[in-house]
């Protein structure tokens, strides 16, 4: 006795696109907003002189990605803050890593490592539930059928 399932194509079709919406565009938005509280907690814990380590305490996609991962990490801006050509550009705040870790004449002030300490163990669970909640919006706009 066969049998026959209806519509297996539509299907094949739609799971297909279920990939590529959540790689390209809800893989990212959930990962960067399971990451961005740790950013936020060390932006927190970071010793305040001027303010500018706080500022550029900053949650960042890596330039390792593949084809299904989505990679942010929370650290330091790297880049100069404003326009190209602007005089009043910004740079960013290269001495993290000496509060960070300390010196040998500068006691350490770790920041972002209790940050993760404190927030890391909440990430996956974040971030499970934001991709949960991207994926029911697209069924719900009708953008997947189930």
């Amino acid at each position: 006795m066969a049998s026959q399932v209806l519509g297996i194509k539509n299907l094949q079709k739609n799971l297909k696109q279920l990939a590529k919406d959540v790689k390209e565009k809800d893989l990212n938005y959930a990962t960067r907003k399971a990451a961005n509280p740790i950013r936020d907690k060390a932006r927190e814990n970071a010793p305040v002189e001027s303010g500018r380590l706080r500022e550029d305490i900053v949650t960042r996609k890596t330039t390792k990605y593949s084809e299904y991962d989505s990679e942010y990490t929370v650290g330091i801006r790297n880049r100069k803050r404003g326009r190209k050509g602007d005089p009043n550009r910004i740079p960013p705040a290269v001495y993290g890593p000496f509060v960070e870790f300390g010196t040998s004449k500068q006691p350490a002030q770790p920041f972002i490592r209790p940050a993760y300490d404190s927030e890391g163990p909440k990430t996956l669970q974040r971030f499970n539930d934001v991709l949960s909640k991207r994926i029911r919006l697209r069924v719900k706009q009708g953008k997947i059928k189930v």
